[in-house]
């Protein structure tokens, strides 16, 4: 299970879990990635949700 952190307006940075499924081979590479960097699984994810773009609609 990943913790992320959600901003809302009512409280920042509110706790909130995140499990999510994934292929071997995509748990390997982030085992790897993690590895080689020193980061955590929960670090590298939630830069990757940061850098996600939202359409306007």
């Amino acid at each position: 299970m990943l913790i992320l952190y959600c901003n809302n307006k009512y409280k920042a940075m509110t706790k909130v879990p995140l499990t999510i499924r994934i292929e071997e081979s995509e748990m390997k590479i982030l085992k790897a990635f993690c590895d080689q960097t020193g980061r955590t699984q929960t670090d590298v994810l939630r830069e990757a949700i940061r850098k996600l773009k939202i359409k306007p609609c």
